[in-house]
């Protein structure tokens, strides 16, 4: 149960903010 629980955790935080940060500089990068 805790294995689940670590993979979808490591899934989330090297997929999701990733993600998130590249939208953002992609976002300014759009703005100039």
């Amino acid at each position: 149960m805790d294995a689940v629980i670590e993979y979808y955790a490591k899934t989330f935080f090297y997929g999701f903010i990733p993600t998130l940060i590249s939208g953002v500089i992609i976002g300014k990068l759009l703005r100039k």
